[in-house]
C-alpha cells in the first residue's frame, strides 16, 4: 500500500491566509473577495487593490465597476512589473500596449509605495 503525499502549502497561500486573518481580526465578517494583481500575479483581498478596465473608447481607465477589469497593488514593484510585462493582461482578456499602460499609470489614483 502506498501513502498519498499531503499537498504542499505554497508560500503564496500562506501570504494570502495572513492577509485574510488580519482582515478578520479587524472585524471583517463573512466572505472576503480575492483578486489577482496584474503586476505581481499574487492573489490579495480586493480591498487592497486598485481596479482598472477597458473603457468605452477602448482605452484603459481606473474604474470601480463596469467592463472587464484587472487589479493592481499600489506598490512600486507591482507597477514596474505591470509596465514592463507581457502585452496580454489576463483579467482584461485583451492586449495592452506599453503606451496605454504608461498613460494609465499617469492617471493613477495612488502613489506607488516602496
Amino acid at each position: 500500500m502506498t501513502r498519498r503525499k499531503q499537498p504542499r502549502t505554497r508560500r503564496i497561500d500562506l501570504l494570502l491566509d495572513a492577509e485574510l486573518d488580519a482582515l478578520r481580526a479587524a472585524g471583517h465578517a463573512g466572505h472576503v473577495a480575492v483578486r489577482t494583481c496584474a503586476g505581481c500575479a499574487r492573489p490579495s483581498p480586493r480591498a487592497g487593490l486598485h481596479r482598472f478596465a477597458v473603457g468605452p473608447a477602448g482605452s484603459l481607465e481606473w474604474r470601480a465597476t463596469g467592463g472587464r477589469g484587472a487589479y493592481l497593488h499600489p506598490e512600486r514593484r507591482c507597477v514596474d512589473r505591470f509596465l514592463s510585462g507581457k502585452a496580454m493582461v489576463s483579467g482584461l482578456k485583451a492586449r495592452v500596449d506599453r503606451r496605454s499602460r504608461h498613460e494609465l499609470m499617469e492617471r493613477a489614483p495612488f502613489r506607488a509605495e516602496g
